[in-house]
């Protein structure tokens, strides 16, 4: 049986964008802010998430308690967009117009994401968590299954 991760609904240079963009991150942020350190968790087929999450500097992490890969794929909606319509939307340019931003984070059954997403909430923002992944080629999203929420920055 293939591994999820052959599965990957991303380019492969999203990854080393994702990496590059936390470390820029992190250079010009420098030591002088404080970050937040919050926990998303992910079940089959869910995500685990406060309503709200204090805005400013926040490093995310992505705990996987599912019995199969997941990922935590963060998108900031664009203002006036709701998270209804960009379900609706198919992946692709369709849907990328409807967001900004964004990152990954991945991880197995029962781990915890190698890395952490560090992110800049903005005040009264909306931010939406999907996982993309698919069980096998002929299964649906994840997505489809479920597993998408969103959380405001307050």
């Amino acid at each position: 049986m293939p591994s999820a991760l052959q599965h990957r609904p991303w380019p492969s240079w999203a990854d080393s964008l994702s990496l590059g963009c936390a470390v820029l991150a992190i250079a010009s942020f420098g030591h002088s802010r404080q970050v937040h350190d919050v926990t998303i968790t992910g079940m089959d087929y869910a995500f685990g998430v406060p309503a709200t999450i204090r805005p400013g500097l926040t490093a995310l992490t992505f705990e996987n308690q599912g019995t199969v890969w997941h990922e935590m794929y963060l998108v900031r909606l664009k203002p006036g967009v709701s998270l209804d319509s960009m379900q609706r939307v198919p992946a692709g340019p369709q849907r990328r117009a409807l967001i900004e931003g964004g990152g990954i984070l991945l991880a197995g059954p029962g781990e915890r994401s190698i890395d952490r997403l560090l992110v800049d909430l903005k005040p009264g923002q909306t931010y939406t968590l999907i996982c993309n992944f698919r069980n096998e080629p002929d299964k649906p999203p994840h997505l489809e299954l479920g597993m998408f929420t969103h959380f405001q920055a307050k």
